[in-house]
């Protein structure tokens, strides 16, 4: 049984209708005369609509991200997903994905991607600086950069109880989903910037490629979710763009079984065996 509105109320003329409730009218991404569920999915909409807060956090956050790579700290990588912001972007992927929405998907996208380039630039001169410090070490990156079905799992999980959540009561947000989100979305991207200017292989496309997946997983995984609390897709342009996320979602699980070199995934560095000269018995 859906849990969303389903009243109907009557459609008012639109040329009757002042400027400003017309200008507004057209910026709906659900016709008004759908009643209450219009008005929930718009209230929805407007809650998964990055905010400033959400591009100073992404450029804040980038910062601790970059300390975190250059001391190679577990815990400072913690901290970096915790200060993070909402991934409220990202919701509304999945939001988009429903209605039918290519005006709203695009904003939303552009958002995941402008929240997403402040990390990736922070990662870019987080390299830079690397060039001159010595003694650095950088296991930790590569943990962020390697496609697995571990990561794919939690990202479909966080962005399920994020959107879950969200639809519940658009003003809550989570810290525990949403820092999924943000280690499975942003930090591999701030690493693929990372590895573009510090030299260090393994980093660098393949976190781009691993944001790619993880996206799709994650607007998947909202779409899920969302169909599940009583919204289905309204037009056939919703239909396309689950589909699309669908074929992403299997070509992905084919690079993680190894069926296809769109990248080398990311390994740890091994030690070259130095041979060495055995001691020789001599019979005399």
């Amino acid at each position: 049984m859906s849990n969303l509105p389903t009243s109907e109320s009557i459609t008012e003329n639109e040329e009757n209708l002042p400027p400003a409730r017309r200008r507004r009218r057209r910026r709906m991404i659900v016709p008004e005369g759908e009643g209450k569920r219009a008005a929930f999915i718009e209230e929805l909409s407007r809650a998964a609509v990055p905010s400033f807060d959400f591009f100073l956090f992404s450029l804040v956050s980038g910062v601790m991200m970059g300390v975190a790579i250059l001391l190679d700290s577990p815990s400072l990588y913690i901290l970096y997903i915790v200060i993070a912001p909402f991934m409220a972007p990202a919701v509304g992927l999945s939001l988009a994905t429903i209605v039918g929405s290519s005006r709203y998907f695009l904003q939303a996208l552009i958002g995941v991607l402008i929240g997403g380039a402040l990390t990736f630039f922070t990662g870019v001169a987080t390299g830079w600086v690397s060039h001159v410090i010595d003694g650095l070490s950088f296991e930790q990156t590569f943990l962020h950069a390697q496609v697995s079905l571990p990561d794919l799992t939690i990202t479909i999980i966080g962005a399920g109880i994020t959107t879950y959540l969200l639809a519940r009561n658009p003003k809550h947000t989570s810290i525990i989903p949403n820092a999924i989100l943000v280690y499975t979305l942003y930090l591999p991207l701030g690493v693929a910037g990372f590895g573009l200017t510090s030299s260090v292989s393994g980093l660098w496309p393949n976190g781009i490629m691993l944001f790619l997946i993880h996206l799709a997983t994650a607007t998947l995984s909202g779409s899920v979710v969302l169909a599940l609390l009583g919204l289905r897709p309204r037009n056939l342009y919703g239909y396309l763009l689950a589909g699309g996320l669908i074929v992403v979602l299997l070509a992905s699980a084919l690079l993680v079984q190894g069926f296809t070199p769109v990248l080398e995934l990311a390994q740890f560095p091994t030690m070259t065996p130095t041979p060495t000269l055995s001691p020789t018995i001599t019979l005399t």
